[in-house]
């Protein structure tokens, strides 16, 4: 399991330390392994984590789609009021005109 370059023999103190780490490592490692695979799973919603992220993506593509729309509902009017203003001030210049 071990290189044997890493293991002394003779020194039983360093190839205990060595084992338990990585025993230690294969534990943690394991321990992972469980939560990424059980990411997927099922809450108490009855959701899994895809489909919380799936509606979430939905619900922000709505937000955003609704706030463009208003957004150009507010500068259309804004336009209008604008070609409003500059027709009455060019009816303005050209009855002083005259």
């Amino acid at each position: 399991m071990f290189p044997k370059c890493l293991i002394r023999t003779g020194d039983k103190t360093k190839q205990e330390k060595l084992m338990r780490l990585m025993k230690q490592r294969m534990v943690l490692t394991m321990l992972a392994a469980a939560l990424v695979l059980t990411a997927g799973c099922e809450k108490g919603t009855g959701e899994t984590a895809g489909e919380k992220v799936d509606h979430a993506v939905e619900k922000t593509k709505e937000g955003a789609k609704d706030a463009a729309d208003k957004t150009g509902e507010v500068l259309k009017k804004a336009a209008d009021k604008t070609g409003d203003a500059l027709k009455t001030a060019g009816d303005k210049l050209k009855e002083t005109a005259k």
